[in-house]
């Protein structure tokens, strides 16, 4: 026995030192935070660990104090750290080895020892010069590496009028400074944007406001309002920037921290010019947490959205930001597609209480967080690595490396749909277009996949013009025939001639009529009632045609166009998508038009609804078969015929109305509105329904629970 649990220990061991290659010390392994990204559909789903936790860094342990409330972390070109420790009113450096190297707490200006006062953002430049945000002193100071004063930025001055308000205050958070030497700042409560100073510290004016767009509610509360109420209500002012970063091009990287444009503009980059640039191609904007992972036990989004406080621009276009309120760090590629998540609140490390900053030193992420007072560094994975790889073996144009890459990604994580798209960019870039048109697919990446397809098709043109000419003429001859001896019309001559010589003929001729009467409404209403030229197991018939061509068109629609999640599909979900607003519609007009002198019985409306939808179904056929064979360029195409069958079914519907209670213009339009509003009232107490008797069978369930355990 004792042998037995001596083998079974080793056995434990051995896995666990063969699983922790890669990761550095086995105990990195147990990460007290889950790794994933979304997919197309906002839904979470699993990821590899990308970063974990091997050191965390104190005051304490560099034997200079504990840190107090430290607001910001950099590391410069020569690998160096620096810490604001603003409680402590300094900043410390460190070399690569977390060994410290010199402390700036006092510099000499103008020949008197001066201090900080609660310095917030740090910035350093290539050649060594040190930008400290000094918040309470109002400004930016500037010193060599060896503490020495090399210049001092002070607030704006007041004779930039129309500017600057009366009563700006000026407290510099955080700092940044380009290539040439203009220095950018973010202050707090400051709604105009980044503040930017030339390289002699002259004041600019302010960049990268975020656009402010009110709804028409707000604004027509705000337009009609008393004066005294108008005092009250809250401006329409751009959100503050929290951050701000630049990256090797000059560009700026800041996160915006308030207001509705944090759902589509939390992070933004900024050229020179102060416009934002940041491509959001990837499934969602860089928003942090979104779709699924708001939305609490009950499936309602309550949940609050990512507070994002820092960014960090990376190598490749890569770029990473902390969000404060989760406690987790989002990096992305330069389009904007999740790459990995990692990080988390709590109490174990590896997770935060108040996380305030982020640098990266080489392969390491740190975190700097308020609420413990200490520095978390995070190594990168075998997975995050390769991730990198494969981006900079694509940057530098080595196709196959960067599709090993990939594939490797894609073996730790099927599920990181990135992987799929940079194997496919890289398959384009080879003119292997059919293969890239796979990778895409699986991918979920829509826009790519089309500009593939797009080349693919060219390719195959190419290559069989001749039919290609042909069939082009085949069709256009096609065309002109149907257009110029009136094919629908024999069509629908033949169907009743072929109608007439079985027992069948009423419902033949009265499903050929729906091609007349979808082009002649008026007469073809009036017929269909007074006429008799339609019946109930003709409509029954068209409506079962409907409610199939649009299940065909959401399962077979082609791959750009259709973005639903085909593995969720339900085919009784579809078929009541379809026939309960139909039935909806013929009961609750039925309903209304009875006691308003309606002539139309219920039957009537059924056959009348029916017929009128008969546009759908010449529509959604063809439209599902083409849309497999066209790119997003030639999408209006396809969504424009679309709606043209919707429009046209929705005039039938009002005519076939209009028609067959006998009413004007105004009071059919009238019932139509009040026919809608019925229908959402319906299903709102449907539901209510639904919902109450579900609690009752709940409650009476557990009384039996109760019951029967008890006894």
């Amino acid at each position: 026995m004792r042998r037995a649990l001596l083998l079974t220990l080793c056995m434990i061991l051995l896995l666990t030192s063969t699983a922790a290659k890669g990761l550095g010390d086995s105990s990195t392994l147990a990460v007290p935070y889950s790794s994933y990204t979304y997919d197309f559909w906002q839904e979470p789903v699993y990821a590899p660990q990308a970063y974990v936790p091997v050191k965390t860094i104190r005051g304490m342990d560099l034997g200079v104090g504990a840190f107090s409330s430290p607001r910001d972390i950099f590391v410069d070109a020569e690998k160096s750290i620096y810490i604001s420790d603003t409680g402590n009113n300094r900043i410390i450096q460190l070399n690569s080895d977390y060994e410290v190297i010199r402390i700036f707490s006092e510099f000499v200006n103008n020949g008197v020892i001066d201090c900080f006062n609660t310095p917030r953002g740090i910035y350093v430049t290539d050649n060594g010069h040190i930008y400290i945000a000094d918040r309470n002193n109002s400004r930016i100071v500037v010193l060599d590496q060896k503490g020495q004063l090399v210049q001092m930025v002070g607030p704006p001055q007041p004779e930039f009028s129309g500017v600057i308000r009366a009563d700006f205050r000026y407290n510099p958070n955080r700092i940044g400074v380009d290539n040439v030497g203009r220095i950018f700042v973010v202050s707090d409560e400051v709604y105009d944007g980044i503040l930017e100073f030339d390289p002699q510290g002259d004041f600019c004016g302010f960049i990268g406001a975020p656009r402010v767009t009110p709804s028409l509610i707000d604004y027509l509360w705000r337009r009609f309002s008393s004066a005294e109420r108008k005092k009250l209500l809250t401006l329409f002012l751009p959100t503050e920037h929290s951050s701000i970063d630049i990256d090797e091009r000059g560009f700026i990287f800041a996160t915006v921290t308030d207001g509705e444009i944090r759902y589509t503009e939390a992070i933004r980059r900024l050229n020179p010019a102060g416009t934002d640039v940041m491509r959001r191609a990837g499934f969602n904007p860089p928003i942090g947490d979104y779709g699924s992972a708001l939305l609490d036990q009950y499936g309602e989004a309550t949940l609050a959205s990512s507070l994002l406080v820092d960014v960090i621009a990376r190598k490749n276009g890569m770029y990473s930001a902390l969000d404060q309120r989760r406690g987790r760090v989002f990096t992305y590629d330069e389009n904007g597609n999740l790459l990995y998540v990692f990080g988390g609140l709590g109490q174990s490390r590896g997770t935060f209480q108040i996380p305030e900053a982020i640098a990266e030193l080489d392969e390491s992420i740190l975190v700097l967080d308020r609420g413990t007072n200490m520095i978390t560094v995070f190594n990168s994975t075998d997975y995050a690595q390769s991730i990198h790889a494969a981006i900079a073996y694509y940057h530098d144009d080595d196709w196959d490396n960067s599709v090993l890459e990939w594939q490797k990604v894609k073996q730790m994580n099927v599920n990181l749909d990135v992987a799929h798209t940079g194997i496919g960019r890289a398959q384009m870039r080879e003119d292997s277009f059919a293969e890239a048109m796979y990778s895409f697919r699986l991918g979920e990446d829509r826009i790519n996949y089309s500009k593939a397809f797009a080349l693919y098709r060219r390719e195959v043109i190419y290559k069989n013009f001749t039919m290609v000419v042909i069939l082009i003429v085949v069709m256009a001859a096609a065309i002109f025939v149907i257009s110029k001896f009136r094919l629908i019309q024999k069509l629908r001559y033949t169907l009743e001639k072929w109608g007439g010589r079985l027992k069948s003929y009423t419902i033949a001729k009265s499903l050929a009529y729906a091609l007349y009467l979808i082009i002649h409404p008026l007469e073809g209403f009036w017929d269909l009632k007074h006429e008799k030229r339609g019946n109930a197991v003709s409509a029954g018939i068209i409506l079962g045609l409907l409610t199939l061509s649009y299940v065909y068109a959401r399962q077979y629609t082609g791959f750009i166009f259709n973005r639903r999640d085909l593995n969720k599909l339900n085919i009784y979900v579809e078929f009541a998508s379809i026939l309960i607003p139909f039935f909806l519609w013929c009961i609750v007009n039925w309903s209304l038009t009875t006691v308003s002198d309606g002539k139309g019985s219920f039957k009537d409306i059924f056959i009348t609804v029916a017929y009128a939808c008969t546009p759908l179904i010449i529509m959604n056929i063809p439209l599902t078969f083409i849309s497999n064979y066209i790119i997003v360029e030639e999408g209006s195409f396809y969504y424009t015929l679309t709606s043209l069958g919707v429009v046209w079914t929705v005039i039938l519907i009002f005519i076939g109305t209009m028609v067959v209670h006998q009413y004007d213009f105004g009071k059919t339009a009238l019932f139509t509105g009040l026919t809608i509003a019925g229908m959402g009232l319906t299903l709102f107490i449907g539901l209510l329904y639904f919902n109450l008797a579900e609690q009752v069978y709940q409650f009476f369930s557990e009384i039996y629970i109760e019951l029967v355990f008890r006894n």
